[in-house]
């Protein structure tokens, strides 16, 4: 994004959606809107459009969330123009255009309203999260959802706690995404943004080769961080351990432990060097 507004390109956010209902189906819901934006991206009335504006490509995210009406699956869309446009002129044409591509995919039809939103891209910090528009294109299993709606990651956390409804519909969430990509570039948008193509299995185990085994962690210890789900504050008082030789780790074993009212914890803490049965790792 940054290196195509230096060469005088703009960047808007479409954001798309269609009406749905307690009770519908995630899996046809999902493909009724693939269909759609197919039509939206092939059809000839608004594929001219796009290239009489200088649209040079796209970036497509696919979310869902779950609240009082359901499934709510949409698409958040970095559009990438030479120039500026009028974004306004172009959402209600898009919002028709959606209309028309949703009646066509036999979904539900949205109206003008509530079913295509468009935005300025430097519009992020106040419309789009906290983080900014990258982030919103690329952090949503990190993201917690918005009054009555929750994200598949809300329902796993709530699954946790005990919620066996959530659970399950955790496990719709799983099934219907299993093996689908969340982001997608246009053709020849990644080459022209001089973004190069890496896949997942690349990009993994480059992860690997930056990491290294630190410590090992009694089982013991380890259930207590999860009993006290502290994982990230575990790894994060290791990490800084590294940096400057401090036990913090060492404190928080004991700190839990005193709290899940263990006897003598010193003594507990020793005999972890018996039990290397839990390996963490953190990267470098």
């Amino acid at each position: 994004m940054i290196a195509w507004r230096e060469k005088e390109g703009a960047v808007y956010l479409l954001t798309l959606t269609n009406p749905h209902y307690n009770g519908d189906n995630l899996d046809q819901l999902l493909a009724g809107q693939k269909k759609a934006l197919l039509y939206l991206w092939g059809d000839r009335k608004p594929k001219e459009m796009f290239a009489s504006l200088g649209k040079v490509g796209h970036i497509t995210a696919t979310e869902v969330t779950h609240g009082v009406n359901g499934w709510h699956p949409h698409y958040h869309i970095l559009l990438f123009f030479k120039g500026a446009i009028n974004h306004k002129a172009l959402h209600t044409f898009i919002a028709l255009q959606w209309q028309h591509c949703c009646k066509k995919a036999g979904l539900k039809v949205p109206s003008l309203e509530h079913g295509c939103d468009l935005r300025e891209g430097k519009y992020a910090d106040k419309y789009v999260s906290k983080w900014g528009l990258e982030d919103e294109m690329t952090k949503g299993h990190t993201k917690k959802g918005r009054q009555d709606s929750a994200t598949p990651w809300d329902l796993l956390r709530l699954s946790e706690e005990g919620c066996e409804r959530s659970g399950r519909l955790f496990k719709q969430f799983a099934a219907s995404f299993k093996g689908k990509r969340q982001l997608s570039w246009s053709k020849g948008l990644k080459a022209l943004l001089l973004v190069e193509e890496t896949t997942d299995e690349a990009l993994a185990t480059e992860t690997e080769k930056d990491s290294v085994e630190v410590r090992q962690l009694a089982l013991e210890f380890w259930r207590l961080i999860k009993r006290f789900n502290v994982r990230a504050d575990f790894l994060k008082a290791v990490e800084m351990d590294m940096l400057d030789g401090d036990n913090r780790a060492h404190d928080m074993i004991i700190e839990l432990a005193t709290r899940h009212t263990i006897e003598n914890p010193n003594e507990l803490m020793a005999d972890a060097d018996l039990h290397h049965v839990r390996a963490l790792s953190l990267k470098q």
